[in-house]
């Protein structure tokens, strides 16, 4: 009884020290001022916490399904927002559900390598969304931005690199860790559609420029990690779980070539489609535009009972007097 409880406090810690599970919006707001500590601290002990749910297949369904949707949900916010910093904010939300998701199949080692690897090319897309925002006077809508790359060609191939890691291109740090949990994703291409390529659509008054050696130097050696990081790491962390190899190569190809077919079809669709109007207005993208309805939740459904309550009872009581 002892230990089954003990089971129960160890997904109760995945629940709760996981942020954007107890509120899904949790990193956007907060990506003026990220804190990463926040994310990898939580997920760390979820990975101390694994010895007590190693041997339950049940809190590991459960552990394994929160991940997962988790990871859905999060993915699917990111394809409709419209803010730089947003997009990688909620595409960090997607590979904190993803590590959640290693710990369910039981491989903490993949969540730890995970996080290690995670940690370089994500760090360079925030770097590099707050270079191209300090340098369009704050500007975050990637609907005014674009032709960034050859106005900033380093930052540009940087944010390429490190989206490229994200997705998990073979030989790039995200593929050691990714290929073995999932074998494959993609995610934050949006931004290297509208902020890089195309016609510049910011003012021609902003003062554009890659001379903080501080940022630059900062973002080499993120890069550095983004290509290089992963190979390292995978051969010197040792895993405690020999990692179930369940797609044989040609069907670790064919997903690759999926993803590449699908990353030219998007691009074709969004050039066909980049000055398409539509003649009446969808709502089709409203469920992930505001968050599956979270905000309007947790922010003014619950405050406005609260309010209501105190003002009904304030009423009674002075009823009384």
């Amino acid at each position: 009884m002892v230990f089954n409880q003990l089971k129960f406090m160890g997904l109760s810690t995945t629940i709760c020290h996981k942020p954007n599970t107890a509120s899904p919006n949790w990193p956007p707001p907060s990506s003026n001022w990220p804190n990463p500590s926040i994310s990898s601290t939580a997920l760390q002990h979820n990975i101390r916490f694994h010895p007590l749910i190693e041997n339950s297949k049940t809190i590991q369904s459960l552990t394994l399904c929160l991940g997962a949707i988790t990871t859905l949900f999060t993915a699917i916010c990111a394809l409709t927002q419209n803010d730089i910093k947003k997009i990688v904010a909620f595409s960090t939300s997607s590979q904190l559900g993803l590590i959640i998701v290693t710990i369910g199949i039981n491989q903490p080692y993949l969540a730890f390598l995970h996080i290690c690897t995670h940690a370089f090319f994500k760090a360079i897309l925030f770097l590099c969304s707050g270079s191209i925002i300090h340098n369009l006077n704050d500007e975050q809508d990637i609907r005014k931005i674009g032709g960034l790359f050859k106005a900033l060609p380093f930052t540009s191939s940087s944010l390429i690199i490190g989206s490229l890691a994200l997705t998990g291109i073979p030989f790039l740090t995200g593929f050691y860790s990714k290929d073995l949990i999932i074998e494959s994703a993609n995610t934050s291409t949006r931004i290297i559609f509208f902020a890089l390529i195309g016609q510049p659509r910011f003012s021609s008054f902003n003062s554009i420029n890659e001379n903080n050696p501080q940022l630059i130097n900062s973002i080499k050696r993120l890069l550095v990690g983004s290509i290089f990081a992963g190979y390292f790491l995978s051969n010197n962390i040792p895993p405690i779980n020999s990692p179930i190899i369940t797609m044989p190569e040609y069907l670790k190809l064919t997903a690759l070539l999926v993803t590449i077919t699908g990353f030219t079809v998007a691009i074709d669709l969004n050039q066909l489609t980049l000055n398409l109007k539509f003649k009446t207005y969808s709502n089709l993208s409203n469920f992930s535009t505001i968050l599956g309805y979270f905000p309007l939740t947790i922010h003014r459904l619950y405050p406005h009972l609260n309010l209501v309550i105190s003002q009904k009872l304030a009423s009674t009581l002075l009823d009384l007097i």
